[in-house]
């Protein structure tokens, strides 16, 4: 939304990590990248611009931002690691890869486990019409493209609000002698300037005057100037005093604001609504947005399965070609586990002890009665966690 590509943000963004990472003197952006912070209209670091980052922290004790803070947090982690290291390396395998692959009651589960997932899925009912818009992804319609808005309906920069700004009244001012007040109000708000009618005869003017100053960019140090005057013969008109307010975004509300220029008291209202796809203060956070439905949401498929003729699931069959994957796959993760534990540098015995104590067979503490998905489905009728609350959904639509 600045004008920088995904490399180049990616590539001023380590440049400044490194800098944070060995001392604060030492200074890795390259020119580019000082010009491209230049030429930002907030004239801020990448990392402040680019702020939407997850940051997941294993072991040590963390002192503040370690990528981008001081270089002395990061300092003080390292040297915590030594007395509380982090798990930064694991193995993640089915659950129904527990049972030897022998085991009939593997397939059993297998597929028990894929009717559950599909049995909690949840589909979206898309019926909105868009209109004279094409749509461009699920329950979303696009946009008439502009300077402003992408075809796709997302911003095209930060920081882009709509302003709208009321004047409603005051009081407080003795412009005239002999006469009262003829006020008006002067408006500047990013290059734009409105003035709003004289109220003449007046020492507690009300205008009630609204302005629509359009797309603005917002920023922290934004400012609206608000001037008073005294209207006399135009050339000659007296400046009775001057405030300056902060202009932050306000979604679909109105915000009132008080001032007090030339030791009057003015009453405003204005509202900064972000565009597409922003939000925050400033409107520079990006906020995906939901799919608009208008038929809600409905469960794909019931618990427990069905065929079609409305019996039990058939046992499931390996397809041919199969087994011969699920034997590479396997393979594939003992060598995954083999280069993991020589990565630790732990010998073959301790790694027999270790897998002898922390992954036993759970078949032995099974029992062998003749298995099939019915049998796992007598327990799965309900929701098997009812402390998690869920909502009820309409029925599935008919196919069109």
């Amino acid at each position: 939304m600045m004008g920088a590509g995904t490399q180049e943000v990616a590539d001023c963004l380590r440049a400044e990590m490194t800098a944070n990472a060995k001392s604060a003197a030492f200074s890795a952006m390259s020119s580019a990248c000082r010009k491209a912070k230049s030429n930002n209209s907030a004239h801020s670091a990448f990392n402040q611009l680019f702020n939407e980052r997850m940051v997941e922290v294993e072991g040590g004790e963390q002192y503040g931002d370690l990528l981008y803070g001081a270089p002395e947090n990061y300092a003080k982690w390292l040297s915590s690691l030594q007395h509380l290291p982090g798990l930064v390396t694991s193995n993640v395998r089915p659950l129904h890869t527990l049972l030897p692959r022998q085991d009939p009651r593997q397939a059993a589960l297998k597929a028990a486990i894929g009717h559950y997932i599909a049995w909690r899925a949840l589909r979206v009912n898309c019926s909105q019409q868009c209109g004279g818009h094409s749509p461009v992804g699920l329950c979303q319609c696009g946009c008439a493209a502009n300077n402003m808005v992408s075809a796709n309906c997302c911003s095209k920069h930060r920081g882009m609000a709509q302003v709208t700004v009321t004047v409603l009244e005051g009081s407080g001012w003795h412009g005239d002698i002999f006469t009262a007040t003829d006020a008006y109000v002067r408006l500047y708000l990013s290059g734009h300037r409105v003035r709003t009618a004289t109220v003449w005869n007046n020492n507690r003017p009300k205008w009630g005057a609204r302005f629509d100053f359009g797309w603005v960019m917002l920023h922290p140090h934004q400012k609206m100037k608000v001037e008073v005057w005294d209207h006399d013969n135009g050339w000659n008109d007296n400046r009775l005093g001057v405030c300056e307010l902060p202009v932050q975004a306000t979604g679909r509300q109105q915000r009132n604001l008080v001032c007090f220029p030339g030791g009057g008291h003015l009453k405003l209202s204005y509202s900064a609504m972000c565009g597409p796809s922003l939000g925050g203060s400033q409107c520079s956070e990006y906020v995906p947005q939901p799919p608009k439905s208008q038929g809600g949401l409905y469960r794909f498929s019931q618990w427990p399965p069905k065929s079609g003729g409305g019996g039990p699931v058939p046992w499931p069959q390996h397809k041919e070609g199969e087994e011969e994957e699920e034997e590479e796959e396997e393979g594939e993760e003992e060598e995954e586990e083999e280069n993991f534990w020589e990565v630790l540098g732990v010998s073959e015995d301790n790694r027999t002890v270790v897998e002898d104590e922390d992954h036993q067979d759970p078949s032995r503490d099974l029992q062998k009665p003749s298995f099939s998905p019915q049998n796992l489905s007598v327990d799965l009728k309900k929701d098997p966690d009812p402390r998690i609350p869920f909502p009820r959904y309409r029925a599935a639509p008919p196919a069109p």
